[in-house]
């Protein structure tokens, strides 16, 4: 039986997106006739019966956390201590005596760190000798740990002749892929990097991966070996409950422990934003899903009792795949920036559950549901009946504003008199291409002018001539509209070719905004966004629950190891890699 060694330093402990992953991966290939090896930190020793009955080999001292990579944000050049000129590419600042010492401890730090990845890896292969046909998988590598994959692989190992398949998770450029335009030099290092690693690697059959199509287009810049998707895996057991009933209220959840990016402290502006409207009047119940030391927001006002709950973090697989199936909502307060091409594993969990989520706008987690939530809107100006003639709106350039924000269209104009809602159509000439994203604020006035709502949302541009489209709620009493339309990102000039606004009576009832769920463009946005995912929570989860089909299809376990283990799957030597 061939197998699959799947090396997770940084798999230290049951629970977590290491765990579940190395766990779903290997029952996998389990099921499709392989042998799972699993390579893991020394710290999992004591838990590696939980992985019964596979193979386990604790051997890594260290994670793939630390200081010294790109991802970490604590240097802007790739580290390889073994390279020539390493000691100008060390993140220390300084002259003299006293930088020279730091430079030399930091590089033998490195070079120690690298050593013991190395030493891991030879004595995963000493337990267990390959066979002809055996495969290597490492989940999670950074372009540091890379050094260390290539040296141990520079002896001839019996474990070189393994097709390698090598797993890059973050971005290495900031911002969407307009701002990485003017990230060269970053790039220029990082293909340095990667060449220099390649270049006496000889033919060693490597294949690239990233978790997102964002992060494999970084990785792609460089110009040597294609990094291609590998869709992240997520356990079948993550599919939509047979529901009979809705719940007495809606519970929204908040999932998979605390940390800065996850923007759990922002909790707390949810509630008080919707307090009144949502949980004090028992309508919806916050589940937060935290560490036993991580506090919860301060509740703005009595309220029944479990309208805001802790879960534990972590729980055992069962426990919270059940959690998530059972959520009503998904919440997701994700800094866009560091999710701006990264994955999310509680969000797929709960897209392949059938949750209808509020997700941050402008980022890989919006992305996710943007194109299903746009073939709603197609759907609705299909079958749609105008009040009146739609019309294509005046777009006029704006003065330039004052604190240098990117450069403005307008359009001001009437509400017909009983309109419900509007339905907003643009065809952009310019800017064009993946990663834009585009800022519409919007403005409904009163007779007098007096403004009663306000709103803004952003929208990523869609693949090839389609238009955006977006739907807006008609506040009553409302007789004005004033639409701004700007890059959200860039300061680039936005030029539209088509533009339409068609609006519509569809009765007291109105129509949904989405389809899988929302994207907030701010935190203050989200009372808008779960009044509409409240109100209309049947369609929702009936929506989502469809688009679960084919997405937990995409990240089935099964999926990723047919990827990984087909004989036929075109490999990329090192020399062809350089040579481009």
């Amino acid at each position: 039986m061939p197998r699959l060694f799947i090396i997770d330093h940084s798999l230290i402990s049951p629970g977590g997106h290491h765990y579940e992953y190395d766990l779903h991966v290997a029952a996998a290939a389990a099921g499709a006739g392989w042998e799972p090896v699993l390579a893991t930190n020394r710290r999992f020793a004591p838990h590696g019966a939980s992985l019964a009955p596979w193979r386990v080999i604790a051997v890594f001292r260290n994670d793939t956390y630390n200081r010294f990579t790109v991802t970490s944000g604590a240097t802007s050049l790739p580290q390889n201590p073994y390279r020539r000129g390493a000691w100008q590419r060390m993140p220390v600042g300084g002259r003299g005596p006293a930088a020279w010492w730091r430079r030399a401890a930091l590089l033998l730090k490195q070079r120690r760190r690298l050593g013991r990845f190395v030493r891991g890896c030879e004595a995963l292969f000493a337990a267990v000798a390959v066979q002809p046909g055996d495969v290597v998988f490492v989940p999670t590598l950074s372009e540091f740990d890379l050094v260390a994959v290539l040296r141990f692989l520079a002896g001839r190992p019996p474990a070189a002749a393994c097709r390698w398949h090598l797993q890059f998770h973050l971005n290495y450029l900031d911002g969407a892929e307009p701002a990485q335009d003017r990230q060269a030099e970053r790039v220029a290092a990082m293909r340095a990097h990667f060449a220099a690693l390649l270049a006496p690697a000889g033919q060693l059959r490597l294949a690239f991966h990233a978790t997102t199509a964002q992060v494999a287009a970084q990785y792609n810049r460089m110009g040597l070996a294609p990094f291609t998707v590998l869709d992240y895996p997520v356990s079948t057991a993550f599919r939509p409950l047979d529901r009979t009933a809705p719940s007495a209220r809606l519970r929204m959840l908040s999932a998979g422990g605390a940390r800065a990016e996850k923007g759990t402290s922002r909790l707390g502006e949810v509630l008080k934003e919707g307090w009144d409207e949502f949980f004090a009047s028992g309508r919806v119940e916050l589940l937060v899903q935290v560490e036993r030391d991580a506090e919860l927001p301060v509740l703005p006002g009595p309220a029944a009792p479990g309208i805001v709950s802790r879960l534990p973090f972590p729980l055992s697989a069962a426990d919270y795949c059940a959690m998530i199936r059972a959520a009503d909502i998904g919440l997701f307060l994700y800094d866009p920036a560091r999710y701006q091409g990264r994955a999310s594993g509680v969000l797929i969990e709960m897209l392949c559950s059938g949750v209808p989520v509020i997700v941050p706008a402008g980022c890989w987690l919006a992305d996710e549901i943007a194109e299903a939530n746009f073939r709603h809107l197609d759907v609705l100006r299909a079958r749609a009946s105008p009040l009146g003639t739609a019309c294509a709106g005046d777009w006029q350039p704006l003065p330039p504003a004052a604190d240098q924000s990117p450069p403005a269209l307008g359009c001001d104009g009437a509400i017909p008199t009983g309109a419900r809602e509007l339905l907003l159509s643009l065809s952009l000439g310019s800017p064009a291409g993946s990663g834009h994203y585009f800022a519409l604020a919007c403005e409904q006035l009163d007779g007098q002018g007096q403004v009663l709502a306000r709103q803004l949302d952003v929208m990523a541009a869609r693949q090839g001539d389609k238009p955006l489209r977006l739907l807006v709620h008609i506040k009553a009493g409302a007789r004005g509209l004033r639409l701004r339309l700007a890059h959200a990102n860039e300061p680039l000039t936005v030029r539209i070719e088509a533009s339409e606004l068609c609006f519509l009576d569809p009765g007291p009832q109105g129509l949904p905004l989405g389809a899988v769920g929302l994207a907030a463009a701010a935190v203050a946005e989200i009372p808008r966004l779960l009044r509409d995912l409240v109100a209309r929570h049947e369609h929702y989860r009936a929506q989502a629950r469809q688009f679960a089909r084919a997405y937990g299809e995409l990240h089935s376990p099964d999926t990723v190891v047919a990827r990984l283990t087909t004989p036929l799957q075109p490999g990329v030597s090192a020399a062809d890699a350089v040579a481009g």
